[in-house]
């Protein structure tokens, strides 16, 4: 479940957006929050993996007028259950693989983030070998 961010309404400037967690009977938590980073955040897309990671693309519109630039970063978490205090961790060396992207005209040039879609985050942990 992906929700705005909503425990603490002094943190709403910080923290926009989080992804939450629900196991039926259970109260969901929260296994990460997003910031708004001049922009708000939007989840483009949220999937599961074969090694019950979580993977999650968020994107932010550049919050400056008449901008069209358009920041994406991808976020892991590892399912890891009952043996730690939270049931996921970030997987942020994963994360990193990926890089932070954007679209749109950046110093002068056009640039296209690679890897914006489900498929094509699929195609690139495949060649990571997850």
């Amino acid at each position: 479940m992906v929700s705005r961010y909503g425990y603490n309404p002094d943190d709403i400037n910080k923290y926009q957006l989080s992804l939450n967690w629900q196991c039926t009977g259970k109260k969901p938590f929260v296994i990460d929050a997003y910031g708004a980073d001049n922009g708000t955040p939007e989840v483009v897309t949220v999937f599961y993996t074969k090694n019950r990671d979580v993977i999650a693309l968020l994107k932010w519109q550049d919050g400056a007028k008449d901008s069209t630039v358009v920041r994406y970063k991808v976020f892991a978490y590892r399912y890891v259950g009952d043996i730690s205090d939270t049931a996921f961790f970030r997987l942020d060396r994963l994360s990193e693989r990926f890089g932070e992207g954007f679209d749109g005209v950046v110093n002068g040039k056009p640039v296209e983030y690679p890897f914006k879609t489900a498929s094509s985050i699929r195609k690139q942990l495949a060649e990571f070998g997850q």
